[in-house]
């Protein structure tokens, strides 16, 4: 049998990353077309892989392609994504669908995907990128020695379900999760904050819940930042893009007598203050989007593409995914619609101009 899969990607926009990461695919798939409105981006990227250029559903069937990258914004965003997805499952395609998705259409999307006979998958993207993976092995490392007694986060609402996909995966599940908006996000302050918990483990969120309608995606303050702290220790990802800093907690024994004694034998004393794990590479956002994204856009169509080959019509991750955009749904249900912001102000600097 060929395992080797034809392949459209649907979108251009950050359907861009998708068309790069199959560049370095060719053993697993082969690039069949694009599927968009007709732009002259699209048309651009479409002569650029040399493939054609897809604008009408009906042109897309069984016979032009076996997988389907729907790379369009969902219905939970306002977008057609959703409904495309369900059209090729219909078809009887594959179909790797990039998030956020409602709960309610993943559902009915594996509804149809088991009714068809064809494999769908979420790609939720952010765990897959190099730095967020090196802190969630490093989280499973540290839950086995001391328990994770905390959670801090912060993040924009652009990027709310990652978040919370990365917290349930970074505390080892997501069941049973609970949420409370202890303050709104206001007019002089963007972040609202949120408490609860998150597999019996207790959560502070601080979410920039604010959007600037005409380009979203340019306004907001940061992706993400994570603290777990335990008996031991803080583990933190400064950033989605940043270090993954182990840092120690301070144990000072002291004597019968009292006595703090520094030429004692110790080994809390002998350990480093902070510890930086595989210090991320201070690449430039060119470079990121040249490489670094669509490296992790590769790891899932791996992933999918080996799930087909074994026949296996369930991703092994589905069931989570279920929880973890069923507690996404509450949680933003809990902090309410963002606010509408003017567009800001960015200067590019860097620190050794200043």
């Amino acid at each position: 049998m060929e395992f080797k899969k034809r392949v459209i990607v649907c979108g251009v926009g950050f359907g861009q990353f998708y068309l790069r990461a199959l560049e370095k695919m060719t053993q697993e798939y082969e690039l069949a077309g694009i599927f968009a409105k007709g732009s002259d981006w699209a048309k651009e990227c479409a002569q650029t892989y040399q493939v054609p250029l897809y604008t009408k559903l009906d042109e897309i069937t069984k016979e032009v392609t076996d997988v389907a990258c729907v790379v369009i914004k969902s219905t939970v965003v306002g977008g057609a994504g959703t409904d495309l997805a369900k059209a090729f499952l219909e078809k009887g395609i594959h179909v790797v669908q990039e998030h956020p998705v409602h709960a309610d259409d993943l559902s009915e999307c594996l509804k149809l995907a088991k009714q068809n006979k064809v494999n769908y998958s979420v790609n939720t993207f952010y765990p897959d990128l190099l730095n967020v993976q090196r802190f969630l092995s490093l989280a499973e490392k540290i839950r086995k020695e001391s328990p994770i007694r905390m959670i801090r986060a912060e993040c924009s609402i652009h990027v709310l379900f990652p978040l919370v996909d990365i917290l349930g995966r970074a505390a080892g599940g997501i069941r049973p999760w609970h949420f409370e908006l202890l303050k709104p996000a206001g007019k002089d302050n963007p972040f609202c904050i949120v408490s609860g918990t998150i597999h019996n483990i207790p959560v502070c969120l601080q979410v920039q819940n604010q959007l600037e309608p005409s380009n979203p995606e340019n306004n907001l303050f940061l992706l993400h930042s994570i603290a777990l702290t335990t008996n031991s220790g803080n583990l933190m990802m400064t950033g989605t893009n940043g270090n993954v800093i182990w840092e120690p907690c301070m144990k000072k024994e002291v004597d019968e007598a009292g006595v703090f004694r520094l030429d004692k034998a110790d080994v809390f004393l002998d350990l480093p203050v902070f510890e930086i794990a595989g210090a991320a590479i201070a690449e430039t956002y060119r470079e990121m989007f040249q490489k670094t994204w669509p490296d992790s856009i590769r790891k899932s169509l791996l992933r999918f593409h080996q799930e087909l080959e074994a026949g296996k019509q369930i991703c092994s991750d589905m069931q989570y995914l279920i929880s973890a955009t069923a507690a996404w749904k509450e949680l933003a249900q809990v902090i309410g619609q963002p606010m509408l912001i003017e567009p800001y102000e960015k200067k590019a600097i860097r620190i050794e101009e200043l």
